[in-house]
């Protein structure tokens, strides 16, 4: 990076742009400076799926089998990151992995939700809630182990975090809102991941009494 970072950095850039390009030709809806409020990262691809009927997932594992790994995929998109290590053969290659998943486009709306949901994601409150009782005191308490769908009102006792994006939804002693249910739900079902949890589904919850 001290004797060549600049040419390998612009190289970088120019494989990026050169992918985005790509999809964008081909019909894909990507991401571009155009759409981001702030700075732009050049170096991540962002590419919507629904289009297809696609879940970000479902995609991530087709493009998976054929040796393509995105960064980050979630409900309707993929993300990926071209670094100093690609090539053109990368691009290539990844261009032409999207290439099959086009045999898999579907003729739904390109505002409907993808083949794996049937609704569309819950949308979370913006403002911010407070615990009802300390985490320490939550986690500490007696707990026992519930259905995610019958814990609505319930004080939890785990943290549970969905990914995308990586961010606690619950934290011991706050209570279970079907908003926050829902979300969770929506995760599983989509494809997602939920850490925090013994078992996926299923909730520690602090024993009434």
């Amino acid at each position: 990076m001290a004797t060549r970072g600049r040419s390998l950095l612009e190289r970088t850039l120019r494989l990026a742009d050169r992918f985005r390009s790509g999809l964008r030709d081909r019909g894909w809806v990507v991401l571009d400076d155009r759409d981001w409020p702030g700075p732009f990262d050049r170096t991540r691809v962002t590419v919507r799926t629904a289009d297809a009927g696609l879940s970000g997932y479902d995609a991530d594992e087709l493009l998976y089998a054929r040796d393509i790994a995105a960064e980050l995929p979630t409900a309707r998109h993929l993300t990926f990151v071209v670094t100093i290590g690609n090539t053109d053969a990368d691009i290539d290659r990844a261009l032409a992995a999207f290439r099959d998943l086009e045999a898999l486009r579907s003729t739904v709306d390109p505002n409907s939700s993808p083949k794996t949901h049937t609704t569309p994601s819950p949308q979370l409150p913006a403002q911010l809630t407070e615990p009802a009782i300390r985490p320490r005191d939550a986690f500490f308490q007696p707990s026992e182990t519930i259905a995610l769908a019958d814990s609505r009102d319930r004080l939890s006792t785990d943290t549970l975090c969905p990914y995308p994006p990586g961010i606690p939804l619950l934290i011991p002693g706050e209570r279970i809102t079907q908003t926050a249910i829902d979300a969770l739900q929506y995760t599983l079902a989509a494809g997602g991941t939920v850490t925090g949890w013994s078992t996926p589904g299923w909730v520690r919850v602090v024993r009434e009494t």
